[in-house]
């Protein structure tokens, strides 16, 4: 069980890590590509206005993708921070008192016949 733990864990921090990163590469990439696209002086006018509403829009959902983003970091952040590990402690308590019981012998009377 820790171990199944332990690999999601791992996943979901570097997925979430990997993501964010692609975010911020992206961001990146499109603002370059704007100042080529804009700096080229070959392109038509009709491509021009094409390209530059492309370019908006691709902006505006990326935008819209970075406050999911953040919206979701909070979100985990807050599950991570209180409730999982109010889970552990609990899953914790729960096998040590079973533990502990386990090693615990009851003397359990005899419930048969007795010869006196």
């Amino acid at each position: 069980m820790k171990h199944i733990i332990s690999i999601l864990l791992i996943f979901s921090f570097v997925s979430c890590a990997s993501y964010s990163e692609q975010v911020k590469q992206n961001e990146t990439d499109l603002d370059r590509m704007e100042q080529i696209v804009f700096a080229s002086n070959d392109i038509p006018k009709t491509d021009m206005e094409f390209i530059k509403n492309t370019l908006s829009k691709t902006k505006e959902l990326l935008d819209k993708g970075v406050e999911e983003s953040v919206l979701a970091d909070k979100w985990r952040d807050w599950i991570f921070d209180k409730w999982l590990f109010i889970a552990l402690f609990v899953l914790g308590a729960v096998s040590f008192l079973v533990w502990k019981l386990k090693s615990f012998s009851f003397p359990l009377p005899s419930l048969g016949k007795s010869e006196y």
